[in-house]
């Protein structure tokens, strides 16, 4: 359902955002994957400098 303002929701009935192309679900999807293989070095870099100092 949408929202509108001033008019009440259905009960039961999901909101949703609009679907995006193929193509934008690439790049964001390619996105995310380069963040999490970031992340996850940072983090292997953080343990390995605790260990070190251990």
């Amino acid at each position: 359902q949408d929202v509108v303002p001033g008019k009440p929701l259905t009960y039961g009935q999901s909101i949703t955002d609009g679907c995006i192309d193929w193509a934008t679900t690439e790049t964001v999807l390619h996105g995310l994957a380069g963040a999490v293989e970031w992340r996850r070095s940072v983090k292997r870099e953080m343990l390995a400098t605790r260990q070190g100092a251990a």
